[in-house]
């Protein structure tokens, strides 16, 4: 089974030097990216490696399992400063996100980085399931349009805005987070895509019928995935009455 990954780079990233790239480096070109990236050569980190952010710590977590059950995971990383990069792909510390960015600088550096293109083709290629868990600005950055093909059954995981934009297309089903999601999976929203792409990985290793399932309009994904302990039907924690003790006097 061949699972496609497509996910965010993290601010938190395992080395923050401070001579690290910036996207004032980028601007300057890949020339200048490559003279940079010299001078931080013993610093330079597979791109699967180089992130801390909770949502890319919880996906490997789940990809690292899939691959040790034999499940052949594809992990593509939508950098703002480099574009859309393989997880084997060695970067430099970098500080550069696409969350800050307003809507024309946007689309402008996301044209430049070819991010439309490289979301394209990195879908179109056939596979077995895929999973989407790119940030709101980062999903802007794809320029998702009516005409896209996906090579399987896809998975996109959102918030409810961005979600409104997302074209219906063939092989896609949008999933949307937010915090009753977060509260449901006991997991902040910063690290919730990556927490569901785990137990979906699980899933999926255990049960290859699992991708069908997730495809199914009358069934809800996230409740084949378990709760983490909170109650599927309202995501609030259940509450636990304490009993009298016989045994103790007071």
């Amino acid at each position: 089974m061949k699972i496609r990954i497509l996910t965010s780079c993290t601010g938190e990233k395992k080395h923050t030097p401070a001579n690290q790239l910036t996207l004032a480096d980028f601007r300057h070109g890949r020339e200048h990216v490559r003279a940079r990236e010299a001078e931080l050569k013993d610093l330079l980190t597979p791109a699967g490696a180089i992130y801390t952010g909770e949502q890319h710590v919880r996906l490997m977590r789940g990809v690292d399992a899939a691959r040790a059950a034999g499940v052949q995971c594809e992990v593509c990383i939508l950098s703002a400063g480099y574009g859309f990069i393989p997880e084997d792909r060695l970067v430099a510390p970098y500080e550069c996100t696409f969350a800050k960015m307003k809507a024309k600088e946007l689309r402008e550096w996301a044209a430049v980085l070819q991010a439309p293109e490289g979301f394209r083709a990195a879908v179109a290629e056939p596979y077995d399931l895929g999973l989407i868990l790119l940030g709101d600005n980062y999903l802007r950055a794809c320029a998702l349009s009516a005409d896209l093909e996906f090579g399987g059954p896809t998975l996109l995981f959102t918030g409810t805005g961005p979600a409104k934009h997302v074209p219906s297309v063939p092989n896609l089903r949008v999933v949307t987070l937010s915090n009753p999601e977060a509260r449901r999976f006991s997991c902040a929203l910063v690290g919730l895509k990556g927490e569901i792409a785990d137990r979906v990985l699980a899933k999926v290793t255990a049960d290859a019928t699992f991708t069908t399932r997730t495809m199914d309009p009358a069934q809800d994904v996230l409740d084949l995935l378990g709760s983490g302990g909170a109650t599927p039907a309202t995501g609030r924690q259940a509450v636990r009455h304490a009993k009298a003790n016989p045994c103790v006097d007071r």
